[in-house]
């Protein structure tokens, strides 16, 4: 018996994501479920699997990440990054660039390694007791304007 099937593939489109397999669309599944719906219609997934935002980005609370997974790297966002009020132990996957303001207060940071490499202002506060100064974040990131730490 033979069957035929017919997949209709969209030009422009990656297969494998049509077919919801491959690494696009693990990526495009985490962020339905950790971004909220609003800012998902300015978020692009570029060639090499990085993710950039043309605005915000604010994550759900109601679904608390504890680290990014192997496949979540943002690279730019125009606007502000907010991942306050998770369970994040590492910055790990936070973008590299961000055009406003970084957001990553109430989390369970133990340090500031993969801050963006540079941002206009950065608040980071309330980290399980875990207080961070200027030198701490230097060692990582750019900040233009204001920084608010511990």
């Amino acid at each position: 018996m033979l069957v035929r099937e017919f997949i209709s593939f969209q030009r422009g489109q990656d297969p494998k994501s049509t077919l919801g397999i491959g690494q696009r669309h693990l990526i495009e599944k985490w962020l339905e479920e950790h971004v909220h719906e609003a800012n998902r219609c300015n978020i692009t997934i570029n060639n090499d699997s990085t993710i950039n935002c043309a605005a915000n980005i604010w994550f759900k609370s109601d679904n608390p990440i504890i680290q990014f997974p192997d496949y979540i790297q943002f690279n730019k966002v125009d606007g502000d990054f907010n991942c306050n009020d998770q369970k994040l132990t590492s910055l790990r996957g936070c973008p590299y660039y961000v055009d406003k303001t970084f957001f990553c207060s109430r989390n369970n940071l133990k340090s500031l390694e993969y801050s963006p490499k540079q941002v206009t202002n950065f608040y980071c506060t309330d980290n399980n007791g875990k207080e961070f100064s200027r030198k701490d974040l230097a060692k990582y990131c750019k900040v233009s304007y204001f920084i608010r730490l511990s």
